[in-house]
């Protein structure tokens, strides 16, 4: 159920195999006391297995934020940090309840069809969604023994998203706040304009990263992300004529700038 990508020594992508050209991916960093996990999909197949197949040390899950397709195979895991807010809105809402009808729509959607890939998702998905957590905040620190993972909030995809930064490797896990299609048309996200602001916080903040690995790759997406990203802000506040077209949560506007393809909703471009 897992496309494993060792990209080095301890770290390595893990995707779930929904289909070719589509993965909800987390990533596992490896130091010599412990383990972090950075979200877990949407729980298909035994997370945990395939975990425990990887490194033998304690695990702490690490949460991007808490959409359905990052926090699914929580269940599986104890020690567990995602966002305050994010999971008091989630718990209030009573999303835990519709989690697993809720995902098995996302990847009946994303089967695009596929009768027994579907089927075979459904069987092997985790049906638990209730797990203890704590709460994450911006520039915490996670010393796994030789490597550390840093914190930074970078308001975007939703309110409270996360980005990991590992210093050591130059490179950084960043979910779905920095992304080749990133959505801000989702309930809970910022406008257009301020989510230019926070890519280039996190870009000034950390100007040695130079490897991104984001929530629905297997490989670096390429730090150029980051430039075409802000271009692309630059020039949908400019006024960009873009096509209103239908995507898996609805109606969005869509503008393109090199390797960027960003969905927004036209009604919140500025703040």
């Amino acid at each position: 159920m897992y496309r494993i990508n060792k990209i080095h020594g301890n770290v390595w992508v893990i995707g779930e195999d929904i289909r070719p050209d589509f993965t909800n991916s987390m990533v596992l960093v490896a130091g010599k006391e412990s383990a972090a996990l950075i979200d877990t999909g949407c729980g298909t197949g035994n997370l945990k297995e395939t975990i425990a197949g990887l490194t033998s040390l304690p695990v702490t899950v690490l949460t991007t934020h808490v959409h359905l397709d990052h926090i699914g195979g929580h269940p599986y895991f104890e020690d567990i940090y995602a966002s305050e807010n994010e999971m008091r809105e989630w718990m209030e809402k009573g999303l835990w309840r519709t989690s697993a009808a809720d995902r098995l729509d996302f990847l009946r959607a994303a089967a695009e069809g596929n009768k027994e890939r579907f089927a075979r998702l459904e069987a092997e998905m985790l049906v638990e969604s209730r797990f203890t957590w704590k709460p994450l905040k911006d520039g915490m620190v996670f010393d796994l023994g030789g490597i550390s993972l840093e914190t930074c909030m970078v308001p975007g995809h939703t309110r409270e998203s996360f980005v990991f930064v590992n210093r050591s490797r130059e490179e950084a896990y960043v979910g779905d706040s920095i992304n080749p299609i990133p959505w801000l048309i989702t309930e809970g996200g910022v406008s257009v304009m301020e989510y230019g602001r926070s890519v280039k916080k996190f870009a000034e903040r950390y100007p040695m990263v130079r490897r991104l690995y984001s929530g629905h790759c297997m490989d670096d997406i390429g730090i150029q992300t980051i430039k075409d990203t802000l271009d692309c802000v630059d020039e949908i506040l400019a006024g960009a004529a873009d096509p209103e077209v239908s995507c898996y949560a609805g109606k969005a506007f869509r503008h393109v700038c090199r390797s960027v393809d960003m969905l927004y909703d036209r009604n919140h471009i500025y703040d």
